[in-house]
């Protein structure tokens, strides 16, 4: 005896679509999850190439670069600037050499985390004088880290001689009006979504869990 085959009822095709959008709503949840990380990796990685991007830089035209925090957005932003010669110093002095009088150039690229990262914040810095005083990380032509006001390595309170620590976080993302990132100071980090991108005196950078 043959098989014959039959259609979908009514009934049977609304159970199927039911069963389909209490799975979509079950999963939903952890893919957002999956998709968010993978956006904050590709924002972090980002940041690493734009530190390691300067330490080349400054390397291949024998001239200073210098890596600038600055608050525009609750996010913030990485800015570069590059030295009128191979020096660092001094910052924010009248010989200034990242002061375009002095053969200087600034903000001559950008590390800007919303368009690729929206969630992606950097908190801080370590050492806070960094950011408090608007002065920023040198990188010497010889592959070296300094701060440009003393000319001597950065010393972080956590990780010790010679490294500068970003404290990112991931916070929960605001869309509409046109705008698409950290909903600012009433944003709230995601729970154990936090890092530390560390920048040793090498100019080599990398990220980890925040301790």
């Amino acid at each position: 005896m043959g098989s014959r085959s039959r259609g979908f009822t009514l009934v049977e095709l609304m159970i199927t679509v039911t069963l389909i959008a209490i799975l979509a709503l079950t999963l939903m949840p952890l893919l957002s999850g999956f998709v968010g990380g993978t956006e904050v990796q590709v924002g972090m990685n980002g940041m690493v190439d734009f530190l390691q991007r300067a330490r080349v830089q400054a390397s291949l035209t024998g001239r200073a670069h210098q890596v600038r925090l600055e608050r525009a957005s609750f996010n913030g932003l990485l800015k570069l600037d590059r030295s009128g010669s191979a020096s660092c110093c001094c910052a924010g002095q009248p010989g200034d050499p990242f002061l375009p009088s002095n053969g200087g150039a600034v903000d001559v690229d950008v590390f800007d985390p919303i368009p690729v990262s929206p969630g992606l914040v950097i908190k801080d810095v370590d050492p806070n004088e960094i950011y408090a005083s608007g002065r920023g990380i040198c990188f010497t032509p010889d592959g070296r880290v300094l701060d440009p006001a003393t000319l001597l390595p950065f010393e972080s309170s956590r990780f010790g001689a010679g490294m500068v620590a970003f404290d990112l976080a991931e916070h929960q993302v605001e869309y509409g009006a046109g705008y698409r990132g950290a909903t600012g100071a009433s944003s709230v980090a995601n729970p154990g979504r936090a890092w530390s991108l560390l920048l040793g005196y090498n100019g080599l950078a990398r990220w980890e869990a925040k301790r």
